[in-house]
């Protein structure tokens, strides 16, 4: 892995449009139902501590986690598509592990098609334990745990 200038920066309330922003931009990719709607987006994320990557003064994506009463959730890792394929999306979620270290359970939830994140979330010691149908949008998901 090529060595990255990654900053992790805590977003804000100002930055909601640049969220949908991302979120929007991944419309035409077949495995990501992406949220459009910014009221939504504020619910989805309510409860979420989000970070926004950025290299070089460029966004590049953005990932957040909740912590709920059975440890935490990985509840969005998304690298802009010009910036895949670069190590950004291990990066983003050994900044998650790592604010998240002493949690003992971890949770997420990705898109059975979505090989790419899925070797990563395994590399990371994280086990399939469910496969659920429409779960999101009408799509199937997979749901795994990292357990300490």
């Amino acid at each position: 892995m090529l060595k990255l200038n990654i900053e992790f920066v805590k977003t804000t309330d100002n930055d909601w449009p640049m969220i949908l922003d991302l979120e929007k931009s991944e419309l035409e990719n077949p495995i990501y139902r992406p949220i459009t709607n910014i009221e939504e987006l504020k619910k989805y994320f309510s409860k979420s501590i989000i970070y926004k990557a950025v290299m070089d003064k460029k966004l590049t994506g953005y990932c957040s986690y909740d912590l709920n009463e059975e440890g935490a959730e990985v509840t969005a890792l998304l690298v802009l598509k010009q910036f895949r394929r670069k190590g950004l999306g291990e990066l983003m979620l050994k900044k998650i592990l790592n604010d998240l270290k002493s949690i003992k359970k971890i949770k997420i939830i990705t898109s059975p098609e979505n090989t790419i994140a899925l070797r990563l979330y395994l590399k990371q010691g994280f086990k399939i334990t469910e496969w659920k149908e429409n779960y999101w949008k009408g799509k199937p998901r997979l749901i795994l745990y990292r357990i300490k």
